[in-house]
């Protein structure tokens, strides 16, 4: 899903906006993968410490 959201921003943003822009998406998408994959760890840790502790 990241994917093709990521392909359809950088032709809108290359086409449209210019080469600034295209050059912002493309670094945002790391990091936005980065923080969605430490988000979704936290939130799995937190489930399995729930089973053991709870």
């Amino acid at each position: 899903m990241y994917y093709n959201n990521f392909i359809v921003d950088t032709y809108i943003v290359g086409k449209y906006i210019g080469s600034n822009a295209l050059a912002a998406v493309g670094s945002s998408y790391t990091l936005m993968i980065f923080l969605t994959s430490i988000i979704i760890g936290l939130c799995m840790g937190s489930g399995i410490f729930n089973v053991f502790w709870s």
